[in-house]
């Protein structure tokens, strides 16, 4: 079974955000144009990287998602949230 983002827009900031694989992404929106300016990714809470971005608001959730995929198969950092995420998971069953 693949994982799936399930994204949520903050009511007072209107920034979309989801977890995916144990990862937190946050898309920041302009209030002006209602447009993507930037996407971050956080790991056990704490900002890694971010990346300001001109484009869509689906397009910034499908590099969003490309990104943690291609990160878990090449960063061990990445890859031990996503195993943390997963074995919480299981904890709670």
């Amino acid at each position: 079974m693949r994982a799936k983002a399930i994204w949520t827009q903050g009511a007072k900031t209107g920034n979309w955000s989801a977890t995916f694989r144990g990862i937190g992404i946050v898309i920041r929106i302009d209030p002006k144009t209602e447009k993507p300016t930037e996407i971050s990714w956080y790991l056990n809470g704490k900002l890694t990287e971010s990346a300001p971005v001109i484009c869509s608001l689906e397009v910034a959730k499908q590099i969003a998602v490309k990104v943690v995929d291609h990160e878990i198969e090449t960063d061990a950092h990445w890859a031990h949230s996503e195993y943390r995420h997963n074995s919480d998971i299981w904890k709670k069953q």
